[in-house]
């Protein structure tokens, strides 16, 4: 899971150029597209998520604090793993 505080400032650029592109987007919000971003590059890349995610947060501009919801293996209490982006 993905939430994120803060503010794109390009998320209607972004949103725009993931739409020509065939992404539907359910919500109005920056997370998702931030979400269809970091997915696109693993789907193009093959690379792992944090790559992925790197290169995403080098494409949106803005102030945002992202926070990743990810279950620990073997463990049924979610990890949370935090990390702060400001450009």
């Amino acid at each position: 899971m993905l939430a994120h505080n803060g503010n794109l400032v390009n998320a209607l650029e972004l949103r725009k150029e993931l739409e020509y592109t065939g992404a539907i987007f359910q919500t109005t919000i920056d997370s998702e597209v931030i979400a269809y971003h970091i997915a696109r590059e693993r789907l193009k890349t093959g690379t792992c998520r944090r790559s992925c995610e790197k290169k995403c947060y080098e494409e949106v501009k803005g102030s945002l604090f992202p926070g990743y919801f990810q279950p620990e293996k073997n463990s049924s209490v979610p990890g949370i793993h935090l990390a702060s982006v400001h450009w």
